[in-house]
Parts: C-alpha cells; structure tokens; sequence
C-alpha cells in the first residue's frame, strides 16, 4: 500500500516507532508527507524530500488536497542524497556499536 499510495503521511510526531516509520516512507513512498514541527525529528529533512502540512487538522486537509492535486513530489536528487547521508551515518554509528 505504500508503495502505490500517492502520498503517505506520518503525521506522529515524537516516538522512535514513527520516526522509522518515516524514514520507511521515504525510502519506499512515492512521497511522503508530514506535520510541520519545528521540533520534531522531521523537521531535520529537507522540504524537498517530505511535504509538510500544518498542525491544525482543518489546514492540513486543504493542504493534503491540495499537494495530491499538484501532484507533488520529492525532488529525485535531493531524496536519494538524503537516503545516502542517512544510510552512510546510520551504517557507520551500527559498526561502532556492534561488536565484530
């Protein structure tokens, strides 16, 4: 279902759980979308990988609407060089805590 969805949101915004659960739709996700927290861990992603929606419900559907009409998507670059960044960090803190 996320691979084929138009648009997947995350719009949780503290837990560890949720915070994979993003970085899986950006990975995965056609585009992926959020809510707009300056503190939140998506706030650390570029606008052009995620979409981002107001905290007000009411807001945020009209801004869904409306990105699903404007058909929007991440920028293809800036994406996979985000996934790389991650991926490279992500990999390099693993092989430091894991023992051999």
């Amino acid at each position: 279902a996320v691979r084929t969805a138009r648009l997947v949101l995350s719009p949780s915004l503290w837990s560890s759980p949720c915070e994979g659960a993003l970085i899986k739709n950006i990975v995965i996700a056609k585009a992926a979308g959020v809510v707009d927290v300056p503190s939140a861990f998506s706030a650390e992603i570029p606008d052009t990988v995620v979409a981002r929606f107001p905290q007000n419900p009411e807001a945020a559907a009209t801004a869904v609407r409306t990105a699903l009409a404007q058909g929007w998507r991440p920028d293809p670059e800036a994406r996979a060089a985000w996934v790389a960044q991650f991926r490279a960090f992500n990999e390099d803190v693993a092989s430091r805590l894991l023992p051999a």
